[in-house]
């Protein structure tokens, strides 16, 4: 059995924080969505079914290798990415507009400034969720700093959870400003007639 660690008090208020401001943001919904962050060479991440609106230090389990039991289930995942960027911070959310423009979108391009600035091209994959085969193409195609599941949510990095926080927001950001460019758009023709 793996031994868990818990969570030293400042990052445990900072986790809690983050996560809060993720539910308050409108970037998750129940009790879907998880946030970790990396401190040497131990991981901390919500434990499964954890609320990020509701967080308590309780809710996270820090490990150094081998999975607790009780962590959330994309703990491959966040391991993955981690071993991969090196980043200090990961979010895994589901903002609406992202979701929505996964359907769309292979690649969400940001055409605003925040979003074209700290993102760049965000790559979509798609697979059946928990299997390894998805796991792998979440990490093998985060190129930027957020990879988006389709019809899922996204995961997003950086160097601390403000950061990787920001990141979550521009991308939420960028996909409701394309939504509604291209709904208008696509009015705009139809009016004319194109």
């Amino acid at each position: 059995m793996p031994m868990t660690l818990k969570p030293p008090d400042d990052l445990a208020a900072e986790l809690v924080t983050y996560g809060r401001f993720a539910a308050n943001s409108g970037l998750i919904y129940g009790n879907y969505g998880n946030l970790s962050a990396r401190v040497g060479d131990v991981t901390y991440i919500t434990k499964s079914g954890a609320m990020l609106g509701l967080l308590e230090k309780s809710d996270f389990v820090g490990f150094q290798k081998l999975i607790p039991e009780e962590a959330s289930s994309d703990t491959p995942i966040h391991q993955g990415i981690y071993e991969k960027t090196g980043c200090g911070a990961i979010y895994h959310l589901h903002g609406e507009f992202t979701v929505i423009l996964s359907w769309l979108r292979d690649i969400i391009v940001p055409e605003d400034f925040a979003g074209s600035r700290f993102l760049g091209e965000v790559n979509v994959v798609e697979g059946e969720f928990g299997t390894t085969d998805l796991n792998r193409k979440i990490v093998d195609k985060l190129q930027t700093r957020a990879v988006v599941v389709r019809g899922h949510g996204s995961f997003t990095i950086g160097s601390d959870l403000r950061q990787a926080y920001v990141i979550s927001c521009a991308l939420e950001n960028s996909c409701r400003l394309l939504y509604f460019r291209d709904l208008y758009r696509g009015l705009t023709r139809t009016k004319e007639g194109k």
